[in-house]
């Protein structure tokens, strides 16, 4: 009779939800405020919202079930577990007091072997270095991380922090969420979460979003060398002179020059601008700026002559020291072109020792699609604009004019022919019957045949000039950047051809770069087939079914031995 009183006494007690219910819904609040804690930059709403479950849930729980809070409290297991909970609750706080201790002095030992959260001795060294130079600019790092990335922000900023300690505050970082701030992970050419740029700020803290360079991922060895890039990056420009019948800077057909444009924005971060000789003329573009690094002019073609007082803006900015690259055009209106015409070619003859011809040379043998692309194999391997071209390498001449170097070139020049065309080419002389097919393009008796140059550098040691003539005006067109698979390197010796006019070459040679080198823990590992039988078996039965086995051994045995020890019921 009391039995039964006592359970219907207990059913009444639960009620209608049992209470352990409620100890479930404590727990998951709980969890909740824990993932956001964990997870989450800031303790959200969420967070607070778990946290609030949590004590509601276990204040329903002590309210619904009081007998079971009493025997919690002081029953067996609070008077033998009471010593751990306190021994633990003095153990966490005592390891958040010494995690704070260290956190606000900045103590911190680099404990892993790859070095992830610190830095190398060598890119410490770089970056110190960087950070003593007055002359360096501020640099920014930007992490776009999105939410989903948070987690990750605590160990990156730890490798930052060291950025920004070993430059003496010349490295700054922000981290910004690339979903909240679209306009600016845009400036940046940012495309998914977890993208880096690096750029440096001017004056006003500005930064010139336009040299920026953005990484993939946060890798130390790739921060380090697009830090010392973006600081040591200096004023480099490239004026394209526009003319009739010339190639366009911005035109990303075949024939157009947007291939090299991009590269000498977006991976040399130079200033690209088209520009006119009006420009030239009224000062609009300052040629000989001195703050510039390097100023380069570009003559990519013109069909027609220019007038005294516009060709004397280009002589006068030669004669000043300025570099240029010329790309011979051929003559539209009448048979004489830009750099063909009497006033060019009869200066570069006396100034610089080399004159373009007002022919086209026509190689039967060696073209490339038409005898009037002439292909060049044969090079100067002294000079930098040529000196990375291999055996097996070529250049194409579409519509080209060859080149005379002088005896006995100017005081104080050097004058180097580039590239050949094969000993079985000839050359006509250009009209308008030429080209458009009117005249057979066969050898005539009065032809000069044989090896010609196409393409020629000349250098005044004195002022400084360069000059940098190629044949064709063709030369650095788009379609020839494909064919570098084919062995045809018009578009990286273009490229040369800028660097070495702007000495662009020796200063980005004097730029430090960090290399970390190979690590032991990047070594890889080789297995043999038995090595990988050998492996699995471990892995893949002996390790489970041998846990299992020891598993149903110590039962056994367990099992043995309470079996010795019962007391059998006579015994009772």
């Amino acid at each position: 009779m009391n039995e039964h009183q006592d359970m219907q006494a207990n059913e009444e007690q639960e009620g209608f939800i049992p209470p352990y219910y409620m100890l479930i819904v404590s727990a998951l609040g709980l969890v909740i405020a824990l993932f956001v804690a964990l997870t989450q930059r800031e303790f959200s709403v969420v967070g607070w919202g778990g946290l609030g479950i949590a004590v509601l849930g276990f204040i329903a729980w002590a309210l619904m079930a009081p007998d079971q809070l009493r025997a919690a409290l002081t029953g067996r297991t609070a008077q033998y577990g009471g010593t751990a909970v306190i021994v633990t609750i003095v153990f966490l706080v005592a390891l958040i007091a010494i995690y704070a201790i260290v956190k606000q002095q900045g103590w911190r030992v680099a404990l892993s072997n790859n070095q992830a959260f610190s830095l190398t001795e060598e890119a410490r060294n770089v970056i110190e270095a960087m950070g003593q130079d007055p002359s360096t600019p501020q640099v920014k790092i930007i992490l776009f991380y999105a939410a989903a990335d948070a987690g990750l922000r605590d160990g990156d900023q730890v490798l930052l922090d060291e950025f920004v300690e070993a430059s003496n505050g010349k490295i700054s970082y922000e981290f910004i969420d690339p979903d909240r701030n679209p306009l600016i992970a845009q400036d940046y050419g940012v495309s998914r979460s977890r993208q880096v740029a690096v750029v440096a700020l001017d004056e006003n803290g500005e930064p010139n979003i336009e040299k920026a360079e953005l990484l993939n991922l946060l890798n130390q060895e790739q921060l380090t060398n697009a830090v010392l890039r973006v600081a040591a990056q200096g004023d480099f420009r490239a004026y394209f002179a526009a003319f009739p019948n010339g190639l366009g800077l911005d035109d990303g057909t075949a024939l157009g020059l947007s291939e090299v444009r991009d590269l000498l924005r977006d991976a040399w971060n130079w200033q690209v601008e088209e520009i006119t000789l009006l420009d030239m003329m009224t000062g609009t573009v300052d040629l000989n700026d001195p703050a510039a690094d390097g100023i380069v002019l570009v003559l990519p073609g013109g069909s027609s002559p220019l007038p005294d007082e516009q060709f004397a803006v280009l002589t006068e900015y030669l004669d000043k020291g300025g570099d240029i690259v010329i790309f011979a055009g051929l003559g539209d209106e009448q048979p004489e072109a830009l750099a063909t015409a009497p006033n060019f070619t009869n200066y570069l003859e006396e100034n610089f020792g080399l004159r373009i011809n007002n022919d086209l040379v026509i190689d039967p043998v060696q073209a490339f699609q038409s005898p009037t692309a002439p292909v060049a194999t044969t090079f100067d391997q002294t000079h930098f604009v040529t000196s990375t071209l291999q055996a097996t390498d070529a250049l194409v001449f579409p519509l080209s004019h060859s080149i005379d170097i002088v005896d006995e070139p100017p005081a104080n020049v050097t004058v180097t022919p580039l590239a050949f065309s094969s000993e079985e080419a000839y050359a006509k002389a250009y009209t308008l019957a030429v080209i458009s097919g009117d005249t057979p393009l066969d050898k005539a008796d009065d032809d000069p045949s044989g090896s010609f140059v196409l393409a020629a550098a000349a250098e005044n040691t004195e002022t400084g000039a360069r000059v940098l003539v190629f044949g064709s005006q063709y030369f650095p067109a788009n379609q020839y950047r494909d064919l570098a698979i084919a062995g045809i390197q018009n578009y990286a010796l273009t490229l040369n051809g800028l660097a070495w006019t702007t000495n662009f070459d020796s200063f980005a040679s004097q730029i430090s770069q960090v290399q970390l080198g190979t690590r032991v823990e990047d070594t890889p590992i080789f297995a043999t087939p038995s090595d990988l039988s050998t492996i699995s078996f471990i892995t893949v039965i002996l390790l489970p079914f041998g846990t299992l086995l020891i598993g149903v051994w110590v039962w056994w045995r367990n099992r043995e031995r309470v079996d010795i020890h019962q007391p059998s019921q006579q015994e009772g």
